[in-house]
């Protein structure tokens, strides 16, 4: 009979984040990065609506982190330009690089 393993095995830290290659991160990022700028390219109106465009910026900025400083600046401003032409504004990016939050009214309604 084979004995259940201690489920308070002081062996391995089951909090710690898995370890992570920025290389390999960079290259699971890079398509997902592609997709979403392509898609907006690609778009005559806004492919997305406010609430996926805002979570759509959120996690491009984030997620081109994982990529050499030249290549992430270049994704993304391009990625703002495109929702800058679609009609999209995202605030800039703050200078800490955490990810640009708007608190815009949607278009055609008044603030609060």
């Amino acid at each position: 009979m084979n004995r259940q393993p201690d489920l308070f095995a002081t062996t391995a830290d089951i909090n710690a984040p898995p370890a992570t290659d920025p290389e390999s991160m960079a290259r699971y990022v890079r398509p997902r990065l592609a997709a979403l700028l392509s898609q907006a390219q690609n778009a005559v109106h806004m492919p997305w609506n406010e609430q996926r465009t805002r979570v759509n910026a959120l996690l491009f900025h984030n997620m081109a982190n994982w990529l050499p400083e030249a290549e992430r600046d270049t994704l993304r401003a391009q990625f703002v330009r495109e929702l800058q032409r679609l009609g999209s504004a995202p605030s800039p990016a703050p200078a800490d690089g955490a990810a640009p939050l708007t608190d815009a009214a949607p278009s055609g309604s008044a603030p609060a």
